[in-house]
């Protein structure tokens, strides 16, 4: 099946309790709560990245996870520059050495 996107990696709360599952959604409903391994979308959202901004969350370091979840971006980034041997464009390598100096200045005052 085609979604208009695909929420992969969340923990949904449903009648029966909390089950780890991916959301399909078409025309803004949901369609469909599984697995969903061979069906594509419009736009895949990883939702695996808020568990940790959500802890971070609960045990009070608001702040810094904030600040570290800022840096998601860099991660495929880095891996198109390994893996697929991308040439990076200013704006690029402008943000990432802004967002690794927030972090390196973030630490330092912590």
């Amino acid at each position: 099946m085609h979604y208009d996107l695909l929420i992969r990696g969340g923990v949904c709360v449903l009648p029966w309790g909390e089950e780890e599952a991916d959301v399909g959604v078409i025309d803004g409903r949901i369609a469909a709560i599984g697995a969903f391994s061979g069906d594509t979308a419009a736009e895949v959202f990883d939702a695996a990245g808020l568990v940790f901004f959500t802890r971070g969350d609960q045990v009070g370091l608001v702040a810094v996870t904030a600040a570290v979840s800022s840096a998601y971006p860099v991660i495929p980034l880095v891996g198109g520059l390994i893996l697929f041997r991308e040439r990076l464009r200013r704006q690029q390598v402008g943000g990432a050495i802004l967002i690794l100096a927030g972090l390196v200045l973030l630490g330092v005052g912590s």
